[in-house]
Parts: structure tokens; sequence; C-alpha cells
């Protein structure tokens, strides 16, 4: 898969990477990128001469000791890491700017992070914040996600937004074991008013399904031919708010992600990457998210910061960790 040559990999140090590292190995099997990156960002690396003076073992610098952790937890979960061109990184500073920062300098095309739940602490990582910065995609992945990838659920509006978003779920889907992409749409169904009868309303919503359906038809010829099974699914608007629908297919499928592209139209369009992502991320769903950005020509370091960053990479070597 061309489209993510380079993958960057967050990770916090918690148990929440346990998750994304198993997640991240399963997507490299898929799309064989060129590099990864895994990189950890720490607010402060150095430690007061005091603390050094009482505690000499901690002598050794802190990026070399978080690296080290890095890289056990990598051996450990994602097993299959000699298989590809590596990095991993350690820097200071601010999570959310130095994720947009290194993502921007190093031309990163898929950003895999951890999604944790709601918590109290004021620490929390924005995550609409870093997503409407990025100019990659990103793959959110949820504690509870299970290490599968055999069926998507894509909602999409039929517009020229969604032929890429239904390439990219059959590139994932390449490798899977029965692979099904559920290929949801949700319309709004005819209101009374203007002296229509119940029956004439009625009789209207087969002729919006047939529509729907020819567009689903049209849709799929733009497409290559593959292994994977589409499966058109409709439902009519019942007054939720779009993530909520997206969030009850997902469970009524039991898919093991959702894609959704980051433009559109109609229904989806008033919810696009605002409102739409903010409520799916917050509704926090148990599967992982993929959120598809549109593409457009960016500079190397468009986005990099004046300010200096401390910085330390290691290459992991194949063999001898």
């Amino acid at each position: 898969m061309d489209k993510y040559k380079r993958i960057m990999v967050a990770m916090d140090l918690s148990d929440m990477d346990s998750p994304v590292l198993a997640y991240a190995g399963l997507i490299a099997d898929r799309v064989r990128p060129e590099k990864i990156y895994f990189v950890h960002i720490h607010k402060e690396l150095s430690l007061p001469d005091d603390v050094l003076r009482q505690y000499p073992e901690m002598r050794k610098p802190v990026d070399e000791r978080l690296r080290e952790l890095m890289e056990d937890k990598i051996k450990e979960k994602f097993s299959k890491y000699y298989r590809y061109n590596v990095e991993v990184e350690v820097v200071e500073g601010s999570t959310s700017k130095e994720l947009i920062h290194r993502m921007d300098v190093k031309l990163i095309d898929l950003l895999i992070l951890g999604k944790k739940r709601r918590e109290k602490s004021t620490n929390q990582l924005n995550y609409t914040q870093l997503i409407g910065a990025s100019a990659c995609d990103v793959l959110l992945v949820p504690a509870e996600a299970q290490v599968s990838l055999n069926s998507i659920l894509l909602p999409v509006d039929f517009s020229p937004a969604s032929v890429p978003a239904l390439r990219n779920s059959i590139a994932l889907l390449k490798e899977a074991e029965n692979p099904v992409v559920y290929v949801h749409n949700v319309y709004d169904r005819p209101k009374g008013g203007y002296g229509m009868a119940y029956q004439q309303l009625s009789s209207i919503e087969p002729q919006i399904l047939s529509a729907l359906n020819d567009s689903y038809l049209e849709l799929l010829e733009k497409v290559p031919e593959s292994p994977v099974s589409f499966v058109p699914f409709f439902k009519p608007n019942l007054d939720l708010h779009g993530a909520e629908h997206t969030l009850t297919a997902a469970k009524e499928k039991s898919v093991d992600l959702i894609l959704v592209a980051s433009h559109g139209k109609g229904f989806f369009k008033r919810f696009f990457l605002g409102s739409f992502c903010l409520q799916l991320i917050e509704l926090q769903p148990t599967v992982p998210l993929l959120i598809l950005q549109e593409r457009s020509g960016r500079a190397p370091g468009s986005l990099r910061s004046q300010q200096a960053t401390k910085l330390s990479t290691y290459s992991l070597p194949h063999k001898g960790l």
C-alpha cells in the first residue's frame, strides 16, 4: 500500500502502549511501510542537580532510560519490528505540539496513538486539536481494541471523497480473513406537510432507498475488483447526532474498525471534521477509529516549530536487542 509509507507510533509508556503497539504491528503487516517512527514525548528530560547527587544511579541520561523502556515494549508487543526500518525517538516538550511538529518534518502519512478513557486529569491530550492540525491520517486505538482487522464500517455520502475512503478500506483488508466493508449511509425520511398523506410519504421512502442503492453501485464501479465483500447498510436519520448513528452501526455489525473521511457533503458534511469527529471521539468507541485527511501538497517543515527541541533518536538494529 503506497499511501502509508511513513508511520509514526506515539507511546506514553503506560498500559496503553500494549494495544497501540499490537495494532500498529497489524497495520504494518498490511501496508508494508518504508519507515516506522516510535516516539515518546516527555515533559522534562533533565533532573535537578540535588537529585542526581542524592541518587547517583540516576546519572544515566533520562532519554536513554526512556528509550530502553520503549525498546523493551516494542520487542514484546511489536515482535516483527526487525522487518522494518524503524527509529525510536524521545522528545522533550508538549505532547500535542511535538507530535504535530514531528509529523510535519518527518512527512508522516499515518499517526497511530492510544485513545484513553476520559479522566479527571487536566493533562488529557486534546485529540480533536491534534487531528485538526495534522496533515496525515490518524488512527486512534482504544484500550479495548482487539488485534483483528477483518471488517470495517465506512460512513459515506457518495461524494468523490467516498472513493479514496473505499480504496483505503480495500487496501487494509487485502490480507484479511473473510473481509467485509459495511458501506453506511444515513438518509432523511420524508416528513409530513404540504398536504401529503401518510400513504404518499410511505411510498417515497422506497424511492429514496432505490436511489441510494444506485449511488452505492456507482461507487463500487469506481474501485478495482477485490476479494472484499461490500454490504450496503442504509439507516434512516432518527434525529441523532451523526456520530451516534456511526457508533450504533459499528456495534450492530461488530466491526473491527471505523473509517471516516474528513470531508463530504449532505448529512455528513455538517459534521466532518468538526463536531462529527469531536462527538465520535467523545463517545469513545471500543474499536479503533481511522480518520482520513484530505490530502493536499505540503512543504516539508511547513508547521515547524521555531523553538529548539531536545531529541534523542536511535535506530533499532534488526538483531541483537
